[in-house]
Order: structure tokens, then sequence, then C-alpha cells
């Protein structure tokens, strides 16, 4: 097998990850929630993880990171607590249904309106025009999981501040790759999941809180703390933590994170990969490619006309080739990239794969077109 869908979940995960997880079921209590040594040192490694995200994304406060259970969750989070009956919240048409469909939900219930604002050309100048006086939230994936494209982040959070508007960003393919620094940024909440350019494993996401003004609670359970009170408490993370938290996910996080740190290199490698994969594979007679040559998030998304996109599928999948096929849970963007009709192959690389592989791609690619009918 030959796996070229990091997009989705990176692998193989780094050693270090796969013994931390190992060491949390065996060392580690219920964090929170007793006062033994081993919940105690459960709670002190999740507040290390804490700190480790904070330094990553250049953000203060570990206690403004809320663990959740992907990025989908957080960003279901990031909108529930942040969002007023009335408003009007932009997107953009590059967006995931972890954005969409919250969204939308609202909507449906009268709740809010919402609009979208186009990724091409000025991107502040779109949202200028699509910006009503009853914006308030703007949401917008740091990349796209279908063409990999980033957005200039750093440029509509300042639209954002300069007009009293939240932004929450989907991180989901960004972090891990993009350099994201948000002490530089105005950004309500960051949202991201563990498992992809972050190396953790499945099970572990996180929102990242730059405010701390919020409308409502999200979940409401058990903390930990403040018992007696028969509402969440006030303070942070224990207002949006409720239940138990799964522990060896959250600490395969901070591995993943250190893990990346000592594999720059690496990612230097997979982007010089990237753009061989983009320059073959714009070389193939028939073929279509989607995504940008100089993007850091590994992903080349392509097709083929007509029947021969599916038996282009077919062909690499018999081959042992792991790669996305069809929709990729982002309605907006296949519209945007005029892909809704077939839907897109995806081939998304990570820190660990290996030239060698992205030949095979190639020539079995180019392969399968040739004797396609």
């Amino acid at each position: 097998m030959i796996y070229l869908d990091n997009a989705a979940t990176s692998h193989p995960k780094p050693k270090a990850v796969n013994r931390c997880v190992q060491n949390a079921l065996r060392k580690y209590g219920n964090p929170g929630r007793s006062g033994h040594r081993l919940s105690v040192e459960a709670e002190e490694k999740i507040y290390a993880t804490r700190e480790a995200v904070c330094s990553f994304f250049h953000a203060g406060q570990p206690e403004r990171v809320i663990f959740t259970l992907n990025a989908t969750h957080a960003l279901n989070l990031a909108l529930g607590v942040l969002y007023r009956r009335g408003d009007h919240i932009l997107i953009s048409d590059l967006e995931h249904n972890a954005v969409l469909r919250p969204v939308y939900q609202l909507y449906q219930r009268g709740e809010v309106t919402y609009g979208i604002f186009s990724h091409k050309g000025d991107v502040i100048e779109n949202l200028r025009q699509a910006r009503r006086e009853q914006t308030r939230i703007v949401m917008c994936c740091e990349a796209s999981n279908v063409s990999g494209h980033a957005m200039p982040i750093k440029e509509i959070g300042d639209y954002c501040r300069e007009n009293g508007m939240h932004l929450i960003v989907d991180g989901a393919q960004g972090a891990g790759h993009l350099h994201t620094d948000l002490s530089k940024m105005h950004c309500s909440a960051y949202c991201a999941s563990g498992h992809k350019g972050l190396l953790g494993m499945q099970g572990c996401g996180f929102c990242l809180f730059g405010t701390d003004r919020f409308e409502r609670d999200f979940i409401c359970g058990g903390t930990g703390s403040e018992s007696f009170l028969p509402h969440m408490p006030e303070s942070l993370p224990d207002r949006f933590e409720a239940g138990t938290c799964a522990t060896p996910a959250i600490l395969s996080l901070e591995a993943g994170i250190s893990a990346l740190r000592k594999n720059a290199q690496r990612h230097v490698a997979m982007v010089q990969l990237t753009a061989r994969l983009y320059d073959g594979l714009s070389g193939v007679r028939g073929l279509h490619l989607v995504s940008e040559r100089d993007n850091q998030c590994g992903i080349v998304s392509f097709y083929a006309e007509g029947a021969k996109h599916l038996q282009l599928c077919n062909g690499l999948q018999s081959r042992g080739f792991c790669l996305r096929s069809g929709y990729h849970c982002a309605p907006l963007a296949h519209k945007t990239l005029h892909t809704d009709a077939q839907g897109c192959l995806r081939a998304s690389l990570g820190i660990y794969s290996k030239p060698w592989e992205v030949e095979r791609l190639l020539k079995e690619t180019e392969r399968l077109l040739r004797s396609a009918q």
C-alpha cells in the first residue's frame, strides 16, 4: 500500500506518538476527578499539552485551549458560544461541511442569516461587498481540504477587527503545515484537529479561544470543579470541557507537536515533493489539476474527463494507492472549483511520504489514462 491520504489523517504516526498513547493507557487515571497521584499526573500532562498548543501557535493562556473530539466539534463549539440571534454570518466558498452545516442549521432555525464570499481575487474586497450591517461573524478555512489553497487569514482577521466582527478559523488542514502566529492575528477562535498535520491520533481536536466573552454554554455536565453549582463554571477550560476527556488522544497531540518540531526539514521536503507531483501530473494528457503548485499542505487534487475518471480511481485503488476520491465533504469548494460533476482524486502527502511513492503514482496514472477507453 502507498499511503497518500494524509489530509484525512496522517500515517504513519511518529513512534513517539505510539509510545505516548501506550504510556497514557498504562500510567494515568482520570484527570481532574480525583486527588490521587494517577489522576493528578494525568491532569498535569494534559495541562502540558495545552501549553504545547499555545507555544506552537504563539498564543497565550493555556486555559483557553479547549480540547474537543475533532475540528468539527471545535467549530460547532466556537460558533455555538459566539453567535447571537439575528447575526449575519459570512463563510468562504471553499468551506467544509464542518462550517457550512452548523451555520445552515442555525439559518434553518431562523436564528441567523448567512452569505458566501469568494476566495478569488481581492478577498478583503469580496468580504467588504458581502458584509451587511448585521454581519458579526466570519468563518473561514485556513486552507482548503480539496485544493490546499491557503486563505489570507491575517488580513481577514485585520478586517474583522476593524469592523468589530469575530473570526472563527477552521485550521483542520492548515495546522502543522502553515506558519500560524495567533499573537499577530485577530482570531476569536482557532479550531483544528490533532490527527492530521499535527501528527496525533484520532479523537482529539481543540478550540483555541482568542476571546473570553461568550453568549452561552455548550455542553453541560461534570467538570471535577465547582461541583455544587447547578450550572457550568465560568472559568476556562472547565466551562466547555464537560465529562471525561480523551487522555490518550490529547497527550498524543503533545507528542505529535514535539515530533513535528524535530522534523522541520521533513516538511520542507514534503513541499518540494508536492511540487514534483504537481509538475508530473500537469504533463499527463487528459488530466485536469485542481490544486495550485506551491501549496504548503501537501495536497494535489486532479480529475479526468467522463468515464475515464472512474477508471482512474478504481485503477489506482487496485494498484494499492490510498487516495481520497469523490466528494470531500466540501460541496461549496467542489462547485467553486468546478469538480461538482465527478469529484476529484486527492493525493495528500505527509512528512513521511517518499519520492519513489510519488514517482510510482505518476507512472501508474499515465499508464491508466493511456489505456482508458
